[in-house]
């Protein structure tokens, strides 16, 4: 299991994540990728410091040099986080051995059963899909290190190609999936009726790219006024294909607890939540408090709290007038004015 890390300023959903898996050290090795030492961040497993910077992020900022700048770098490195996985060769490891990397807001549930799922049905790397246009790397799974090479360097062929319009690494990553170069996570369930997967135990297991994640927890309070409140309808995933119900559930069955949605009467288990809102969370248990509150919300059994977060956002951060110069000339001078006015109008509204 693979987490990356790179920049300035790592969310706390990092550390407390890396511990949670419920797959013994035996079974499971943990690795930090990241570019610096942090004393701040103490992280459960083996680091690797990386401080290569891959030919694609060096095509996007032909582009966009100010990504540079903008955020502290918070765009760039989420686009170069994906190469740096690249680290992963320079570890003794068999080739037979799958890997996951995670990002660093997403909660592992999976088990042994779902990766075994994964090593059945997955014969090269495989994402969750965001929408048509995008992908998403919050889970992202490699039958064995010489697929993800293979695919890090496709990747990168593609991202030098498409450098003129290219934003970000959701956008890499649909083209990736368009084109046929990454496989899709089953995360919806209208996957399981586009296509057939091995099952064991007619156990259908769901991926969370980032809905179901914010519709628990919510979105990063950054883009909701700096308030956590859950049951945002990711538009991109319940608009895919009708869903008129679900239900929520925590299960525990033989010693080992899972989280459980009913999408129109069928159950399917949920292998990681993208916890967009950052919030840091208890171990998945029956017992705890907070996980109680987040399902009664989901099945409308309570009223939704809104919380004030003390999480600092990235994004909060205002890009100097430099940055703002630099945006304005890539997209163009009327297209800046014009988004100008409307922020002004809607601050006077």
């Amino acid at each position: 299991m693979v987490f990356v890390h790179l920049g300035q300023g790592a969310p706390p959903t990092l550390e407390a994540f890396s511990k949670l898996p419920r797959i013994d050290n035996s079974n499971l090795r943990r690795v930090l990728i990241t570019d610096r030492l942090s004393t701040q961040l103490k992280f459960d497993g083996e680091v690797i410091i990386w401080k290569e910077i891959s030919q694609a992020s060096n095509a996007l900022l032909k582009k966009r040099r100010y990504y540079l700048k903008l955020a502290d770098g918070y765009w760039l490195n989420t686009f170069e986080r994906i190469f740096a996985l690249r680290a992963l060769a320079n570890l003794q490891a068999s080739a037979s051995v799958p890997i996951i990397h995670l990002e660093s807001d997403v909660m592992p549930l999976f088990n042994l059963t779902d990766i075994d799922f994964l090593s059945r049905n997955f014969l090269d790397v495989a994402i969750p899909r965001f929408s048509e246009r995008r992908g998403i790397g919050s889970f992202m799974f490699s039958p064995n290190i010489q697929k993800l090479t293979s695919t890090l360097d496709k990747l990168e062929a593609l991202a030098i190609e498409n450098y003129e319009w290219l934003e970000n690494d959701m956008e890499l990553l649909g083209l990736a999936l368009n084109k046929g170069l990454m496989m899709e996570l089953p995360s919806h369930p209208s996957d399981y009726e586009a296509r057939t997967y091995t099952l064991q135990k007619n156990h259908k297991v769901l991926f969370d790219g980032a809905a179901l994640g914010q519709y628990l927890f919510g979105q990063d309070p950054f883009h909701q006024s700096g308030l956590r409140v859950s049951g945002f309808k990711n538009p991109s995933y319940f608009l895919r294909a009708k869903i008129n119900s679900m239900f929520w559930q925590i299960e525990l069955n033989q010693e080992e607890t899972n989280l459980i949605v009913d999408f129109d009467k069928v159950r399917y288990k949920v292998a990681n939540i993208h916890i967009h809102s950052k919030e840091v969370l208890p171990p998945l248990s029956v017992s705890s408090k907070r996980w109680k509150r987040a399902i009664d919300e989901a099945n409308g059994n309570v009223l939704r709290i809104q919380e004030r977060s003390m999480h600092t956002s990235p994004h909060s951060k205002k890009p100097n007038l430099w940055v703002r110069f630099e945006i304005a000339k890539t997209k163009g001078i009327k297209f800046a004015i014009v988004r100008y006015f409307i922020k002004r109008l809607k601050w006077k509204s």
